[in-house]
């Protein structure tokens, strides 16, 4: 027989009012915090629950009996002038990383490289990981990429990267 933990109602209220105050704090709607719940009764784990803060937005996640999982998806933005959204960390000798809004712009931008590039293989890359939906970071190798130029010229754009920009970083260019 699999080991089960049941909490109560009010023990659940707790984690949400938590939850809630959390929103406050960070100055975050709490109507604004889409997400899904999934039901699978199959197999069961303990209650767990957890609330991140990030750049552009909030992560929630709750498992119960591992059936209730509460997943945020960032909301897909794109500037108005064209290009990706990308907010640099800063340069270091290996590379220079970015948020970018949503996986899909990383996808996009993966593209983007990979077409100035002309090569699918690159040590350019897009660092998504699924429990930090909020943290997906897209890092230019300085490699292949003077990471330095690339940095100052997406601040210099208001945090946007365009092929342009691109184009003009890639190592060995003059531009």
């Amino acid at each position: 027989m699999d080991e089960q933990e049941i909490i109560t109602l009010n023990h659940l209220k707790n984690w949400v009012d938590d939850w809630m105050r959390a929103c406050h704090k960070n100055s975050v709607d709490p109507s604004d915090v889409p997400f899904l719940i999934e039901n699978d009764r199959r197999r069961y784990r303990p209650f767990s629950g957890s609330i991140g803060f990030g750049s552009r937005g909030v992560t929630v996640a709750i498992e119960y009996f591992n059936s209730d999982i509460v997943r945020y998806e960032p909301k897909d933005e794109r500037p108005e002038g064209g290009g990706e959204y990308w907010k640099s960390r800063g340069a270091s000798g290996f590379d220079v990383s970015g948020f970018v809004a949503s996986r899909a712009a990383g996808m996009r931008l993966l593209r983007m490289v990979r077409y100035v590039l002309d090569t699918d293989e690159t040590k350019t890359y897009l660092d998504y990981r699924e429990f930090e939906p909020n943290w997906i970071q897209f890092k230019f190798s300085a490699e292949e990429f003077d990471v330095e130029k690339l940095d100052q010229m997406a601040r210099a754009n208001g945090d946007v990267l365009t092929e342009t920009i691109v184009r003009m970083c890639v190592k060995g260019k003059e531009g």
